[in-house]
Order: structure tokens, then C-alpha cells, then sequence
């Protein structure tokens, strides 16, 4: 069995905030201070935020045991039994897995080790278990009880108003008189048949910022029915308490905007799929990447277009008449020696410098966290290290995001086998983003049939300025005879 162990770091959320309930690099530099004393390698760290009362095959805890089990490792380190587990069953199962492969379960504060487990030292790590599943437990149960209350008191759960109401200094909400009628005319209005794009713009030339989406949230929150959901002693389980506080609809205003918009349908992919050029073609009112979508009289056709609220441009074009200009107008870059494509042709090493910068950080990370050692400079001093090179890592991989890269194809497609019709367009999408930074399109009128090459703008990878128009050929239909 190897020697070397890995390290687990777990906290928890807490707040509104999303505070976590432990400092990781604390926990760190304790495990790391314990293996250098025994003068054991770290193979591994690895750190989530989690429940601790869920079972280790659902944490990462799982996959850590499992390479024990594997015998690529010989252990975990954590600071204290707590950040382990916080539930007796979930504990002692997973500290039973790691003692029938012999692997060890070491926890820095209190001293537990695994290889000596004795009765004594179960009954000790039980309690610990015992403990943090009561702190768990007290914690909710204190987090519900305060709920409770301030529901009892008429006080509203969420930490702000819906739109259309006010909080007073007691949290308890009631008709904002303005705002909420214009919540009332939004209801109507979708009961009406109105789109949630109009209903978001309607909203906006009122002077209240919200999204389409935005919109649906609205729609779909039974507060304006007097309603309020309250957390129970059973966990996911709520109490709707009805008359909670002044309705702005009515329950049949509230059930017409419902039905008058049909079932909700996520995207599917099916359009995107298709198209080639999905972040590299922009409108031209926002620069909003076109989204692609089914279009023409049967919905059967392939459009980009703009979804971004609020734009005063909207443009659409077919996903074939653009892609197909695409093609052409590369191939014939290529023909006229554009320097732009020549150069990514030639080996453009932007990204590849980028990416020597990211490993460079990486490097000097990982060389301080193998070589620094935690009892030389003292915990705090070690923790303040690491934090230094992790920020210059960061931004090292900041720096690499913002190049064009080559778009992969996604793990869900590539788990399948695929045709080269299917693996088409995800090639094609690769091939652009090398050249193009992006394509501008702008909108030409309902109705009208202009060439693609006179209503877009072509910004090619290294450019900061549009493409000259004089090396396309006039009509890039030609290049196919």
C-alpha cells in the first residue's frame, strides 16, 4: 500500500452570505503539519463544501475511501473527527471501509488515529460523531425555530420583498401602491395572452429592470395570493400558510396567467446543435452572442438570433446562409493570404504563452505547498504563502480564458457514438473560433433579402478592427462551382 495520504477539507455554508463554517487552509496547514512530523507525502487535498451528515459516497470523502480501498493511498488526514462526519451511521461507516483495507484515519486536533482503534478510541471517535450530529442538529433546529417565529409574527421568510410589495422594520410585507399595481397589470396582461418578452419591456418603460426570466419568477410566485411557505420539523417539507399578509391578484387572475402561456419548455440543444458559429456571430444593437433557434413558417428552420432584453436592433439571419458565408470567406482568406489567418495558420502562440504562464503559477503553488514546510514558518505565515501564489494563479488563468480557444466537443456527445453528420458542426465550430473572434451582424427590415457579406462585420483572431471588405469576393456563392 502506497505511503503517501491524502487530505480532506469540508465546511459547511452558513448565512445569507455563504459563509463557510471552516477555514480549508487552516484545516490544510493542520494536516500538513501532522504529515510532516511523520514525515508522510501528500498525495492529495482535496476540499468541498458539503453537508457532514451525508453519506461519504455522496461527498468527495467517498472517492478518497475508494483509493484507499484501491490501495493508491494509505490514508486521510482531517483536522477533527467533525469535518470527517457529522452523523453517527454516516461516520462509523465510512471509518469502518477505511479500517477493513487497513488504510488509516488520522485527525490532527484530537490525535485519532485508526491504526490504533481500540474500544476506547471508537467509543471516543462515536461521541465526536455523537457531537457534531447534535451541533447539526441544534443548528437547524435553532435556524427552524427562528423561522417559525418570525413567521408566527407575520414576518416575510426571504430576506427581501417580491416586487409589488414593502418591508417594514419587522419584515412584515404589504402592497407597495404603486409597484404592486403594476404587478396587478402584468397578471392581467399575461392572462391576456401578452408575451413575457412584452411583459419585461412593458415593466422596464416603467422603470423596473427585469428579464424575460425574470418575469416567469413573477408569474409563478403564489406570495401574491397572500401565501407563505414555512420550513417543518420534517426536512424539504414546507407549511403553505395561506393569508400570510394582503394578496395584489385574485386566485382566478393568478390561475389565467398561468395557463395563458402553456408549459414551460427548456432548451434541448436541438438548434444550437446545428449551428457553427454560436459565439462567434454577435448583433450588432448589443453584441449579445446570436442565439440559435427554430424559425420559418413550420418552425423547422435553423435562425441566430438576438434574445437579449432591452436591445433596440434585433437582427436574425438563417444559420445556413451565415455558416455557409463563413466557410467561403475563410477559404478565400486563405487564397489572398489574409495576415490574420496566416498567422493563426503559422502557429499563433498567444494561447500557448498564456498557458505557460498558468503552468508557471501552478508550478511555483505546488513547489511552496511540497516544500514550504508548515512547522519552519508557522501556520499563519504558510496559510498567507499559499494564498499569494493561489491569487497569481488565478489570474494567470483569467489571462488564458480571455484567448479564443478552440471549442471541444461536450462530454455527453462525445460518450456516444457519433457520425461525422453529428460530429460536424462541432468540428466546423472549432475551425472558426480559431480564425474569428467574432462576425457582427446587422438587421436589414422584416422581409428583405440582403447578401450576407453586406450586413456583416468579420473581427478576425488578432484584430481589433473589422476585416477589409476588398479580398471576399463579391459573391462567395462562386467558390462552391
Amino acid at each position: 500500500m502506497s505511503a503517501a495520504f491524502a487530505i480532506y477539507l469540508r465546511a459547511s455554508e452558513e448565512g445569507p452570505g455563504g459563509q463557510l463554517s471552516s477555514n480549508p487552509e487552516d484545516q490544510e496547514a493542520y494536516a500538513r503539519e501532522w504529515a510532516e512530523r511523520a514525515k508522510i507525502d501528500i498525495d492529495e487535498v482535496a476540499f468541498e463544501v458539503a453537508s457532514g451528515a451525508l453519506d461519504a459516497n455522496d461527498r468527495e470523502l467517498g472517492r478518497l475511501i475508494k483509493r484507499c480501498e484501491a490501495g493508491e493511498i494509505g490514508g486521510i488526514i482531517v483536522r477533527d473527527e467533525r469535518r470527517f462526519a457529522r452523523d453517527v451511521v454516516a461516520g462509523a461507516t465510512a471509518l469502518n471501509r477505511l479500517v477493513e483495507c487497513k488504510a488509516r484515519l488520522i485527525a490532527t486536533m484530537t490525535g485519532f488515529d485508526s491504526q490504533n482503534l481500540t474500544p476506547e478510541a471508537e467509543m471516543q471517535f462515536n461521541i465526536w460523531m455523537a457531537v457534531g450530529q447534535a451541533e447539526r442538529k441544534r443548528n437547524r433546529l435553532k435556524r427552524l425555530n427562528g423561522n417559525r417565529r418570525l413567521a408566527d409574527r407575520g414576518g416575510y421568510l426571504a430576506q427581501s420583498a417580491p416586487l409589488g410589495y414593502e418591508m417594514d422594520a419587522d419584515r412584515r410585507i404589504s402592497p407597495d401602491p404603486a409597484a404592486s399595481k403594476l404587478v396587478q397589470e402584468v397578471f392581467q396582461r399575461r392572462a391576456e395572452g401578452q408575451s413575457l418578452r412584452s411583459l419585461a419591456t412593458w415593466l422596464r418603460e416603467h422603470g423596473i429592470e427585469i428579464t424575460k426570466s425574470g418575469v416567469r419568477v413573477v408569474l409563478a410566485n403564489r406570495a401574491y395570493l397572500g401565501e407563505m411557505t414555512v420550513p417543518t420539523d420534517r426536512k424539504g417539507e414546507l407549511e403553505v400558510r395561506k393569508n400570510a399578509h394582503e394578496p395584489v391578484v385574485t386566485e382566478d387572475l393568478w390561475e389565467q396567467a398561468q395557463a395563458a402561456g402553456g408549459p414551460y419548455h427548456p432548451r434541448n440543444g436541438r438548434w444550437s446543435s446545428q449551428a457553427r458559429l454560436t459565439g462567434i456571430a454577435r448583433c450588432s444593437g448589443c453584441d449579445t452572442p446570436l442565439s440559435a433557434h427554430g424559425g420559418g413558417k413550420k418552425k423547422d428552420t435553423a435562425y441566430y438570433s438576438c434574445t437579449a432584453e432591452g436591445c433596440k436592433a434585433r437582427v436574425g439571419i438563417r444559420v445556413d446562409r451565415l455558416d455557409a458565408w463563413a466557410d467561403g470567406l475563410l477559404q478565400q482568406a486563405v487564397v489572398r493570404g489574409v495576415p490574420e489567418v496566416i498567422a493563426v495558420l503559422e502557429g499563433d502562440d498567444r494561447r500557448a504563452r498564456a498557458l505557460d504562464a498558468v503552468k508557471a503559477a501552478r508550478l511555483e503553488l505546488e513547489t511552496y505547498i511540497a516544500e514550504v514546510r508548515v512547522s519552519d514558518v508557522g501556520r499563519d505565515a504558510w496559510i498567507h504563502g499559499k494564498e499569494v501564489r493561489a491569487a497569481a494563479l488565478t489570474v494567470a488563468q483569467r489571462e488564458l480564458a480571455a484567448i479564443p480557444a478552440p471549442r471541444p466537443v461536450s462530454r455527453a456527445r462525445a460518450k456516444r457514438l457519433m457520425t461525422w453528420d453529428e460530429a460536424e458542426p462541432a468540428l466546423d465550430r472549432e475551425r472558426n473560433a480559431r480564425f474569428v473572434t467574432k462576425i457582427v451582424v446587422y438587421p436589414v427590415g422584416r422581409g428583405r433579402r440582403v447578401p450576407v457579406a453586406e450586413r456583416c462585420d468579420v473581427y478576425l483572431v488578432g484584430s481589433d478592427k473589422p476585416a477589409d471588405k476588398y479580398w471576399p469576393p463579391a459573391d462567395l456563392t462562386k467558390l462552391a462551382a
